[in-house]
């Protein structure tokens, strides 16, 4: 009976050791140490034998630096060679690995021609070019500040490039969608007039490539001057505006929230091509946020999606308003509402989930007595973040609030902050926390009064894990055990490859890069 007892319980403490910690976190078990005024800017990719990440010294010289993607140790550090043109120096845009090739993007300003190219090419392990650069595009006159944007399309398996020219108002300027192969030749290149925009003053807010080849954007467009309120602030408008490679022509929708005030909007694509816009709601000429709103766009039949009108956005309750002015979140009163939604993610079941976080900046600064010297400072609180479920019958279901607050200055808010993924039914949230807080979350305790301050610059916290069910049930675990346990991660360096999570943390100057997959799915 004995024996049994012992069988059982060793059972259940299995059992349980896999439900409190859904990551399998492969470490490096040796450090790297790391220089003074030096650091990690990009991870630029993975795959089965390397890790490829970018680091920048105190002179802004970068380097390129292989690890192994088993062993997590490093192979290689090699400077970056930027290549020039007609003897001026390139600059550094962005770099991709795929299918095993280094690509690397910079720019070339001429001032003397108030000339600007855009060049790609490939960059050796070693950090050397290999072959010509490929010019993408020249910018003129007071096209120069026009900004290319360059990122990794839905598959993961392109590049979509994107960019325009400045305007005031529109007036026909030809919007560029490209898309770039590993090969670094185009499948798809083309110069797009918005025409439903004409005569409108607007910017793109988001923009998305489909596997199907069209490309949404979302507009926000500015009111004419004479249909502004005369107080409180701008009501933007907003339009999808939809781009078919087959039609090739612009179609643009309508967004309206019949009772509500827009305040920010975002949208991403399913699989089959249906878009999710999400945004936060006011009521008009109100400061406070009335809750977040939703619509659904079918690609097929082409109009909105339909649910449940009650269910339609998400209002909060009485229950919820008052955490909106918690201490945590109410330093500074003319940011107590400065939410900004930060991605949205899709559920095996066909829902989704909008994620909104709470940021606070600021800037003060100090008189050195003796040399009258003015230093600044920089402070940045990343705070609560919320997050809404729409089931797949189009319907808002719930919202939780997930309490933090990850306080630093003068480093951009690089260890604060969040990153997001799902697998299966539940969103996983990764990000640097005070260590007391995980027993909160595990409690239910969402209320946000007991919680503690993770301090960056002192760097009290730890990396923390907290999952989120379709059902709204949530817990928290502690990412890094041993010695790396009290290493910070960099949110936003986190980065995944062929269902692997590859990362690097960081404590005082030791450095480790490591991976995770997860176990539950």
């Amino acid at each position: 009976m004995k024996t049994l007892s012992i069988i059982l319980i060793s059972m259940f403490l299995a059992v349980f050791g896999v439900i409190a910690q859904p990551l399998r976190v492969d470490m490096s078990n040796m450090d790297v140490q790391l220089m003074r005024d030096n650091d990690y800017v990009r991870l630029i990719g993975a795959d089965n034998d390397a890790i490829f990440a970018i680091r920048i010294n105190e002179n802004n010289d970068l380097f390129l630096e292989q690890y192994d993607s088993q062993s997590k140790l490093q192979q290689s550090v090699n400077q970056l060679v930027l290549p020039s043109s007609n003897g001026i120096q390139a600059t550094f845009l962005e770099m991709f690995y795929l299918d095993g090739k280094l690509i690397l993007f910079t720019e070339v300003l001429n001032n003397t021609l108030r000339q600007k190219d855009i060049y790609v090419q490939y960059i050796s392990e070693s950090g050397q070019i290999v072959g010509e650069s490929k010019r993408i595009t020249r910018f003129e006159g007071e096209n120069v500040g026009s900004e290319v944007i360059t990122e990794l399309t839905q598959n993961k398996q392109n590049i979509f490039i994107h960019y325009y020219h400045p305007f005031v108002k529109y007036n026909q300027e030809p919007f560029y969608f490209r898309v770039l192969g590993s090969d670094l030749e185009m499948k798809y290149d083309k110069g797009v007039q918005l025409l439903p925009m004409a005569d409108k003053d607007f910017e793109i807010i988001d923009y998305e490539f489909h596997r199907t080849g069209r490309v949404y954007m979302l507009a926000k467009i500015t009111p004419e001057q004479r249909r502004r309120r005369s107080r409180g602030d701008v009501q933007y408008e907003y339009e999808l505006l939809l781009y078919d490679i087959d039609m090739k022509d612009v179609e643009s929708f309508d967004i309206r929230a019949d009772r509500y005030v827009l305040k920010d909007l975002m949208m991403d694509i399913d699989y089959d091509g249906n878009v999710d816009i999400y945004g936060l709601m006011s009521r008009k000429n109100k400061e406070e946020l009335e809750g977040f709103y939703h619509k659904k766009f079918l690609i097929e039949t082409k109009e909105w999606a339909r649910g449940d009108s009650k269910k339609e956005n998400y209002v909060f309750d009485r229950s919820e308003t008052p955490f909106f002015r918690n201490e945590r979140v109410s330093e500074l009163l003319d940011q107590v509402y400065n939410y900004s939604l930060k991605d949205i993610i899709y559920l095996g079941n066909g829902g989704s989930v909008v994620i909104a976080e709470h940021i606070n900046h600021w800037q003060d600064s100090t008189v050195d007595p003796q040399t009258k010297k003015v230093v600044y400072y920089d402070y940045y609180k990343y705070n609560d973040i919320l997050l809404a479920y729409t089931n797949p019958e189009n319907n808002m279901e719930w919202m939780r609030r997930i309490p933090k607050s990850q306080w630093s200055y003068n480093d951009y808010g690089k260890y604060s902050s969040f990153y997001v993924t799902a697998q299966a039914d539940w969103i996983m949230l990764f990000y640097n926390d005070h260590r007391k807080n995980i027993k909160n979350l595990n409690n239910k305790d969402l209320n946000g009064d007991n919680y503690k301050a993770c301090r960056i610059p002192e760097r009290i916290g730890i990396p923390t894990v907290v999952s989120v069910f379709s059902d709204g049930d949530v817990t928290g675990y502690e990412m890094l055990s041993g010695k790396h346990k009290k290493y910070k991660i960099v949110p936003e360096m986190i980065k995944e490859f062929n269902e692997t999570y590859y990362f690097y943390s960081k404590r005082n100057n030791k450095v480790a890069f490591g991976s995770f997959d997860i176990i539950l799915k």
